[in-house]
């Protein structure tokens, strides 16, 4: 019995094949191929699918340790940033103090040079000062050695006239060795701060008078007069018997630079709260370059008498015991001729309270 054909297949009943018979083989031969590509095609997507999440994995994780040491990275950097800042901080602080640091040693450098200068100069001054101070006592030593030598060998043949000479000229060296070695030592204490002051409330203007009564005589030989214009009390907080040293020494001074015939006066009043004290005399005055240095130890004016006698020493004196009281002492030209030592006290009124 003869099969039927399938549904949707045409039957040829010739005995040639048709063109659709010769056709399907290559159709089925193509579709296989194409399905075959397509599958190819598709298992190819499939593939470069997976290798691209894959590959996008790797990347991802690639990218996550990247970030990680990315941050591990900038935490150390910051970390060393931070260390550098400290290190920074600390440096500028090691420089700002290195530089206190040396300009300390800077002005211990400048006080040391200062330092040095000063002994230098000390050192000079005392060279100078022992210099002076041997020159001053070998004079009246030289002199009373001197005499004393020629009494020795003239004492059988010289007449009383001639002995009482030398003995006279001794016996002045000596009072003034004695007294150039009493100032020295009393300089020395005023400038160690060794000397106590006995201060007690004083009128100063009849110490003035005390003073001029003793150089009485000494202001007749020389014909010279004493002029003091002072109020009758005028009370002052001091040492009277080292003030009147002051008055003497600068009374002495005046009178050897004072020409017979002139006067020397002494002027005390009260300005607020200090009182002031001037001697004036008429003769010669000070260089104007000596107005400061005259009160410095072994000073004496260029205007003096060549031959007075005297060491220098009276004016520093003057100045360390003025000093101590409290007070100034300075040396000036009046415009009407001599020279003036003014001195300044602090004043206290007649019951002693300044």
């Amino acid at each position: 019995m003869p099969r039927s054909p399938a549904p949707g297949v045409v039957v040829l009943t010739s005995g040639k094949p048709s063109q659709y018979e010769c056709a399907y083989p290559i159709m089925t031969t193509m579709i296989d191929r194409w399905q075959r590509r397509a599958g190819r095609e598709r298992r190819a997507r499939e593939l470069a699918k997976e290798l691209l999440e894959k590959k996008s994995r790797e990347l991802l994780r690639a990218n996550e340790r990247l970030e990680r040491r990315v941050e591990e990275r900038t935490t150390e950097l910051a970390t060393i940033n931070d260390r550098l800042r400290e290190e920074i901080t600390t440096r500028r602080a090691t420089e700002s103090q290195l530089e206190s640091v040396l300009g300390v040693v800077a002005g211990y450098n400048e006080e040391l040079e200062d330092k040095s200068i000063e002994a230098h100069r000390a050192n000079a001054a005392k060279s100078e000062f022992l210099a002076n101070v041997s020159h001053e006592l070998r004079t009246p030593l030289h002199s009373i050695l001197s005499f004393s030598t020629f009494g020795v060998k003239e004492h059988q043949h010289a007449d009383r006239e001639s002995l009482a000479h030398y003995f006279e000229q001794i016996s002045t060296n000596g009072q003034n060795l004695l007294e150039l070695i009493t100032d020295l030592l009393d300089l020395s204490r005023l400038e160690s701060g060794n000397m106590e002051f006995r201060l007690d409330d004083t009128d100063l203007a009849f110490q003035v008078k005390v003073v001029g009564s003793e150089m009485e005589s000494l202001f007749q030989q020389a014909q010279v007069e004493l002029k003091c214009f002072m109020p009758m009390e005028m009370v002052v907080r001091l040492d009277d018997q080292r003030m009147c040293q002051v008055l003497r020494n600068i009374l002495s001074n005046a009178l050897r630079v004072s020409p017979a015939g002139g006067a020397i006066v002494v002027r005390l009043e009260a300005r607020g709260d200090e009182i002031e004290l001037r001697i004036e005399d008429q003769g010669p005055g000070f260089h104007p370059d000596e107005v400061d240095s005259v009160f410095e130890k072994f000073t004496q004016s260029r205007h003096s008498p060549s031959t007075h006698g005297t060491a220098g020493l009276g004016l520093a004196l003057c100045r360390e015991i003025v000093s101590g009281h409290g007070g100034t002492i300075g040396a000036e030209n009046p415009e009407s001729g001599g020279a003036c030592i003014r001195i300044t006290l602090p004043h206290l009124n007649p019951r002693g309270s300044r």
